[in-house]
């Protein structure tokens, strides 16, 4: 399920990274709740449209023409999200919610999907006694990566999906790498379109919850 989003503007500025305080609104609305920093999150969100670039800021094209969408597998999250947003509808940085719409998930095929991304993919691979590296689109083992994390992020979302894998579309030729900040942290992400081989529920699971790490901090979200 995914929710769409247009919000009211009070004019303000809003920095390039500008994701941690989206998460941080969508976890004020939630109120208490076990997703805060939950390593396989069946949350993601999208970017903010309707904002145009004025010296280092960003500011709302009009006053009511910013959009946002937040999508969850759990349906229930969805639902709370909706009571909070009531209870405030402020999000960030001035923006206030004018109205939302509820989208249900869609019917998807078995099969291979080319997902396009709105957000970078964010892949880490672990090194003994070392920080995480970050792993681009391009690396040789990204795919094997890709493949794994999806898996495990649909398992520990209790789901019985089968995905045969999940690699970057590496013949796509605008494929960059993003680095975006989180309140002390620089991510890096990879803005490249994903293939994914799996059945329709696995897509439909993407298509909430969005693919790779970090997910619920606004990373890995798939365009509809």
């Amino acid at each position: 399920m995914r929710i769409t989003i247009n919000f009211r503007s009070a004019g303000n500025a809003l920095p390039f990274s500008y994701q941690h305080e989206l998460a941080a609104a969508i976890h004020r609305w939630l109120g208490h709740n076990s997703l805060h920093g939950r390593a396989y999150s069946p949350l993601s969100f999208g970017l903010l449209s309707g904002l145009q670039k004025r010296g280092d800021f960003l500011f709302a094209q009009e006053a009511g023409s910013v959009r946002w969408w937040v999508g969850c597998w759990d349906e229930q999250v969805i639902e709370r999200l909706i009571e909070g947003i009531h209870a405030d509808s402020h999000a960030a940085f001035g923006l206030r919610v004018s109205r939302y719409n509820v989208q249900e998930r869609p019917h998807f095929r078995d099969g291979r999907r080319v997902w396009l991304v709105e957000t970078p993919v964010v892949l880490r691979r672990k090194r003994l006694n070392k920080v995480d590296e970050y792993v681009m689109w391009d690396a040789f083992d990204a795919g094997e990566l890709l493949t794994d994390s999806l898996r495990k992020k649909i398992e520990a979302n209790g789901l019985d999906a089968r995905v045969r894998l999940a690699r970057f579309d590496i013949k796509y030729a605008k494929a960059k790498s993003k680095l975006i900040q989180i309140a002390d942290t620089r991510v890096r992400g990879s803005l490249c379109p994903v293939i994914v081989e799996a059945d329709a529920l696995a897509h439909e699971f993407i298509w909430c919850a969005g693919i790779g790490a970090l997910t619920g901090m606004g990373f890995g979200a798939v365009r509809a």
